[in-house]
């Protein structure tokens, strides 16, 4: 009695989706992985230590420290900053952090030798 085709599911939006979250995992996927061999570099009598552009410091609400995502004392900070001698340094504290434990970070990062010194923050609005 009635001509009309079968109803089938419209599958573009689904497929839209699936995409726009491929491309969300892969711009946020990190693509380190393990080295497939061991490289044994050469020794040289000249040469200059590696100066990494900066190094970012975290200073958690409890007042906790980190350099580069691993936790720190304040003493190892400045030995860790001293031995890689950045050519800057970004500070991100919490808004809620100790004030006493950010001005340790940043007598910790004076000692190291290091005058560029940045606190990150949010913008407003």
């Amino acid at each position: 009695m009635y001509d009309e085709e079968p109803l089938r599911p419209d599958l573009t939006p689904m497929i839209d989706c699936v995409f726009l979250l491929l491309i969300f995992f892969m711009v946020t996927a990190a693509f380190v992985g393990p080295a497939r061999f061991t490289v044994h570099l050469p020794e040289a009598v000249h040469g200059e230590m590696f100066r990494p552009e900066r190094a970012d410091i975290a200073v958690s609400a409890e007042g906790k420290v980190a350099l580069g995502g691993k936790v720190v004392t304040l003493d190892e900070l400045a030995e860790e900053l001293e031995r890689r001698r950045p050519r800057r340094v970004v500070i991100r504290a919490d808004g809620d952090a100790p004030h006493g434990a950010v001005l340790d970070v940043l007598e910790a990062v004076g000692r190291a030798g290091v005058r560029e010194v940045y606190m990150a923050v949010r913008r407003k609005g």
